[in-house]
């Protein structure tokens, strides 16, 4: 998990084999959970900025969980480029699933339609879902859930004139043939 926050993820149900290590700049962070939840943390802890954690570290993950803040609602950008996005993808494991807690506005701006589209460019198949603050908020989290799958990084929309979607569709046995 690339920034610890609380280090709760996982708190409060059985381990059964799930190894979570906690990756964030700030050091104080396992004593100061402990202080506040009256427990140790689960999982190991690494200090460091999570970008340079996955450069310097080999070995792949089964799922990795991007929800680093800078204050309460900005997101350390250099986390989000599509470089960034690109060398957590590749630390993936086959099968494996990428997580994002976005802050975001509820109207979205630049930031929120670029920061979607950046992490589309790498993860061909994203589902998101927002989680509101309640009735005058202006913003909300946003998380999204990216499997790794072997069309990330693919351009190819359909066109008029393309039959790609028709061969595409045929797969999936939404064309029938008529008898």
């Amino acid at each position: 998990m690339i920034g610890a926050g609380g280090m709760t993820l996982g708190r409060g149900r059985a381990a059964q084999g799930v190894e979570v290590t906690f990756v964030d700049v700030d050091g104080a962070l396992p004593q100061v959970a402990e202080v506040f939840l009256g427990e140790r943390p689960s999982g190991g802890f690494v200090q460091a900025d999570g970008r340079a954690f996955l450069l310097e570290g080999g070995g792949t993950w089964d799922v990795i969980v991007l929800d680093a803040f800078r204050q309460r609602i900005s997101m350390p950008i250099h986390l989000v480029t599509r470089e960034a996005l690109q060398l957590m993808r590749g630390r993936l494991s086959e099968g494996g699933r990428f997580y994002l807690n976005l802050i975001s506005r509820v109207s979205p701006g630049e930031f929120e339609i670029r920061a979607d589209r950046t992490l589309r460019s790498v993860f061909s198949w994203c589902s998101s879902q927002a989680l509101g603050w309640g009735e005058g908020n202006p913003r909300y989290q946003r998380i999204y859930e990216c499997d790794r799958h072997r069309l990330d990084g693919e351009r190819l929309v359909f066109t008029d004139g393309d039959t790609r979607g028709e061969v595409d569709g045929a797969a999936l046995g939404l064309w029938r043939r008529s008898k």
